[in-house]
């Protein structure tokens, strides 16, 4: 792009400048952002934009067995500080631990391949107590939210292969993500950055 094109963009942008590619960057007005920026450009040399990528991340919640050990911040198992990060496409399951449960709900995560993630969202239609396997399988699971018209009413469990008592799986180490009874959204203040993101 040349000198003549730059300055016809500058009347849509505040900030505008070419990347070593001649490629064009539009500075962000946000100090912080544009400071992450070009912190990535100065360290790794990528030229990266939020405005390109139009996607947020927000991640809350909460771990109400939190101690003196760090835990992560998310609903976990009884007795269980820290999920389980796993290396492979492991996590396949959902149910509820309500048989009234038959919404379908909304799963976001990450799959693996060759040590690359990969961000995808999949819908599942809950069976109440019964396992429902995910149309993808996932490495990483960060976040459920129902996607219908009828409040959740159980605990949700997205989970490895396992086997479960009334919907709730067996094996603590082998749960991902829990979201709380009568709550259409999970708290899981944790996620995996995909290779493209």
């Amino acid at each position: 792009m040349t000198d003549t094109e730059i300055n016809n963009q500058k009347e849509f942008f505040e900030n505008v400048r070419l990347d070593d590619a001649g490629e064009l960057i539009v500075k962000s007005s946000d100090y912080y952002i544009q400071h992450a920026i070009d912190r990535i450009l100065d360290n790794y040399g990528d030229a990266v934009s939020v405005e390109d990528k139009n996607k947020d991340l927000l991640k809350f919640g909460r771990n109400k067995l939190v101690n003196t050990t760090p835990s992560t911040l998310m609903h976990l198992p009884a007795g269980t500080d820290n999920e389980a990060y796993i290396s492979d496409n492991l996590i396949n399951t959902v149910s509820s631990a309500d048989s009234g449960d038959t919404e379908d709900i909304l799963i976001e995560g990450h799959t693996v391949a060759a040590g690359v993630f990969t961000f995808i969202v999949q819908t599942a239609t809950l069976n109440g107590q019964n396992q429902v396997t995910l149309t993808t399988p996932l490495a990483r699971v960060s976040r459920v939210r129902n996607d219908g018209n009828t409040d959740l009413l159980g605990e949700i469990y997205i989970y490895q292969n396992d086997t479960d008592t009334n919907g709730v799986p067996d094996t603590n180490s082998l749960v991902h993500l829990i979201t709380d009874s009568g709550l259409n959204n999970s708290e899981k203040a944790a996620t995996t950055i995909a290779n493209d993101e």
